[in-house]
């Protein structure tokens, strides 16, 4: 579906599509660390609940929960670029969603694109380390 929007040259719909996806990663990688941590349902759901905004709950928690930040665990999988390039395109991402129209642009969207094709890799090795019991 991404790659048929990209190459439709719809960027605004792959930014928004990718950005969800990756953190709906995060949220899912959050649950597995705190199931680890043998917290049941209702205290993963309490946890998740503290925060309003996903950054806040994806730094502090995933932190809290495994002794490094999101960013360091990310760029120690040695994707080039692949947390700055994430920060670069959800804060675009929030700008359009807040009414910039043009805040998207083709280059973006092919950033999503490689985002996406990058999550795979990204998001199996921060389980295997973060969310595996060793």
């Amino acid at each position: 579906m991404v790659q048929r929007l990209y190459i439709k040259d719809e960027p605004q719909a792959v930014v928004l599509i990718v950005c969800t996806m990756l953190e709906r990663l995060v949220e899912d990688l959050l649950v597995e660390i705190m199931t680890k941590h043998s917290m049941d349902d209702d205290a993963i759901d309490d946890e998740l609940r503290r925060f309003e905004r996903f950054s806040d709950r994806a730094e502090c928690l995933f932190k809290k929960y495994s002794g490094m930040t999101l960013a360091k665990a990310i760029e120690s999988i040695h994707i080039k670029g692949f947390w700055q390039t994430w920060k670069d395109v959800k804060k675009k991402r929030d700008g359009f969603i807040h009414g910039k129209a043009s805040m998207i642009s083709r280059s973006d969207g092919k950033k999503s694109f490689v985002l996406a094709l990058d999550a795979q890799n990204v998001f199996s090795q921060l389980h295997n380390k973060y969310s595996l019991r060793q």
